[in-house]
């Protein structure tokens, strides 16, 4: 199931459920669309560090005839952080299975990159706290978590992170942040190829309470995406693209005390 094509809209079995997903996906924001500043990473850029730290997830939730897409990133060798509505999703609940491609098309069994069977259930599959208790878009507890086998040799790499009280005296003074994922929109944008990752570049406009801003395009099926920049050879994430603010700019969470203590509990 999880092979199939990527569904363009939420499409379900239910019809009442169906006349509620056809609303705008609230992580997708374009800001100008003959402007469009999401650009695909080239393929033999995808299989080296820190593209290869980036994953493709697609998701079967329950009564979802099509899986769903996200993205996610390595922050330990065997640990992805993603959207914790990639995992819960407030309208769908839990997701049934998870299938974690590393690297997306580039990391084809031509490039021997690893492939996982579907995840499924609590020892692989994580919320925060928070999130499973209140699960509403656009909160700053709006992540999750992936185990990855203890068999899994990771080669990858993983990122670096800055925790939210290192970042908010001089996120000002970053010439620039990244978000990279895998979008998918073809029935809006036809030019998207969803299994390749893509990358957009600007600045942080604003940090709101534990909220990150910034006016980057952004698509379905990035949520998850890490927001970074990069310092010497070393990729080091600020935050989670989780929600769309149009028209204001796009946001994601930041990585709160309560963020990084969750990381350094998980095992991986």
């Amino acid at each position: 199931m999880l092979d199939d094509e990527l569904g363009d809209t939420f499409t379900l079995e239910n019809d009442e459920v169906v006349k509620r997903s056809l609303k705008p996906d609230p992580t997708s924001a374009v800001f100008d669309r003959n402007n469009m500043n999401l650009k695909a990473v080239d393929l033999n850029k995808a299989v080296f560090y820190p593209y290869t730290a980036i994953c493709q997830l697609r998701m079967k939730f329950p009564r979802v005839i099509k899986p769903l897409g996200g993205t996610g990133f390595l922050v330990k060798p065997r640990l992805i952080l993603t959207a914790g509505h990639n995992i819960l999703h407030p309208d769908y609940g839990f997701a049934d299975e998870m299938k974690v491609i590393i690297a997306g098309k580039a990391g084809s069994s031509k490039h021997r990159l690893p492939s996982f069977p579907p995840f499924k259930g609590d020892d692989t599959l994580k919320v925060s706290d928070e999130w499973l208790s209140n699960p509403v878009h656009g909160k700053p507890y709006d992540y999750g978590f992936i185990i990855l086998p203890e068999s899994y040799d990771n080669k990858m790499g993983t990122f670096g992170l800055e925790p939210l009280e290192l970042l908010l005296p001089r996120y000002r003074e970053l010439a620039s942040v990244t978000i990279a994922g895998y979008p998918c929109d073809r029935q809006n944008y036809p030019e998207i190829n969803c299994d390749n990752l893509y990358k957009t570049e600007g600045k942080i406009t604003e940090i709101e309470e534990t909220m990150i801003h910034y006016r980057l395009d952004t698509l379905p099926c990035m949520s998850g995406s890490p927001i970074f920049y990069i310092v010497g050879n070393k990729a080091v994430a600020i935050g989670i693209h989780t929600k769309a603010n149009l028209p204001a700019s796009n946001k994601g969470v930041s990585l709160t005390p309560a963020v990084i203590k969750d990381i350094n509990n998980h095992k991986g």
